[in-house]
């Protein structure tokens, strides 16, 4: 299987609502054998098609007869991946692009649909020095984001900032890891500091990252700078006892396991048993054995569980706005599939309160940029437990102190996720 197939069957998977296409992609190329730089382009038009799908469609259909919608799915796919090799890449000729393309629909489709497949792709290749650039009074074809998600976004931030939101969505996020400091110290090929964020190092080049041997032997860990912030707010303490309470897969888990020197006890939980197995694998792969596991519904009581930590994590599941960089079908959400979501996190949030020890910290994450999900929970949570305050909380680099109590990282502050 080569990598533009790979991509390809993701988009596929994901267009029939079957997978996450990251999920699905990464476990089609351990399958196949698909390391380095075949990997890395399999991710690169997989994400690039989902980050620019309106757009690549939009370009196709300049050279389409007829409607794109009566396509077979898997033709869709592979004219919108041929499209974004050859508009948006620039490393890959156009004639490579269009004979890898139809040769592809050949294997997968038949003669016909890969005539089609030839003729489309050979009117664009001969037109791409004078394409129309993509429309500026047209956001959700130039972006290829929803018109809901962008008029929400100028009513909330305006079109200014909006503008950079989405560019920053459509932008290829750096491989960002954090170096397990449980272990010695080692050199990591083709990895750069991160700027501002001392632990973590950015990579290039380097494909499925948990096919390396530095992922397989225990030094690193995939994780966005953005979402370590919350365990760094709460500087677990070695010996402390610590409740990561919607943990899968487990990645602030091991970073508050890290700074409390694997020493202490971390309970944590997810609504899914089988979720719990990423946990475990996880921290025997970093080293770690302060961790117990539970399948646990964070929002129900458990009496067993009540003022019993020093800390307590609520990074609640959300809509996840703020990581379209790195999900990119997010953007395809519709709003009213996410209009119940603050109600569960409140739930959520509610029923931990009481897991906390007099005196102790609960610290409310996500991974979006809703208001409704963010401060619209927190305020409600504090009208009603009078016992929790705010509290002032200093996060690394360029951030500082936040006296506020709370904050919204977006993606355009800091080139991170946002949460």
């Amino acid at each position: 299987m080569t990598a533009r197939e790979a991509a390809v069957r993701a988009l596929v998977a994901f267009s029939q609502g079957n997978t996450w296409s990251d999920l699905f992609l990464n476990s089609l190329l351990t399958k196949e054998g698909i390391t380095g730089r075949d990997a890395a382009l399999a991710s690169r038009i997989c994400y690039g098609v989902l980050q620019n799908g309106t757009a690549c469609q939009w370009y196709a259909e300049m050279f389409l007869d007829g409607t794109f919608d009566r396509l077979q799915p898997v033709v869709r796919e592979i004219l919108k991946s041929a499209v974004y090799q050859m508009v948006f890449m620039d490393k890959i000729p156009a004639r490579a692009a269009v004979s890898e393309a139809v040769e592809l629909t050949k294997n997968i489709c038949n003669k016909g649909a890969a005539s089609l497949v030839n003729a489309v792709l050979r009117k664009l290749s001969a037109s791409l020095d004078k394409l129309p650039p993509l429309p500026d009074d047209d956001l959700t074809i130039k972006y290829s984001h929803s018109k809901e998600f962008i008029d929400y976004f100028i009513r909330k931030i305006g079109r200014e900032k909006t503008l950079k939101l989405l560019e920053a969505d459509n932008s290829i996020p750096e491989l960002t890891v954090r170096v397990n400091s449980l272990k010695p110290p080692i050199e990591i090929p083709n990895s750069t500091p991160h700027p501002w964020l001392e632990g973590y190092v950015n990579l290039e080049g380097i494909g499925n990252v948990s096919e390396t041997e530095w992922y397989k032997n225990g030094y690193l860990t995939v994780q966005d700078a953005a979402a370590a912030l919350p365990v760094i707010a709460a500087e677990p303490e070695p010996g402390i006892r610590l409740l990561d309470a919607c943990a899968a897969p487990g990645g602030k888990t091991f970073l508050a396991a890290q700074l409390m020197q694997n020493k202490g006890y971390i309970l944590a939980c997810d609504i899914h048993q089988h979720k719990l197995k990423h946990i475990i694998e996880g921290s025997q792969r970093l080293g770690i054995d302060i961790v117990e596991v539970k399948a646990m519904d964070a929002s129900t009581f458990d009496e067993n569980l009540h003022e019993a930590f020093d800390t307590v994590l609520a990074d609640v599941p959300c809509s996840g706005l703020g990581v379209i960089r790195k999900k990119p079908e997010i953007r395809y959400k519709s709003f009213e599939s996410i209009s119940s979501i603050p109600k569960k996190q409140f739930n959520i949030l509610d029923n931990l309160a009481s897991y906390v020890k007099p005196g102790g910290l609960l610290i409310y994450s996500t991974c979006t940029l809703m208001e409704e999900e963010n401060e619209g929970v927190t305020d409600r949570f504090l009208s009603k437990h009078s016992e929790f305050t705010r509290e002032a909380f200093t996060l690394p680099g360029p951030i500082g102190n936040v006296d506020s109590g709370h904050i919204t990282i977006w993606p355009t502050d800091f080139g991170t996720d946002g949460f």
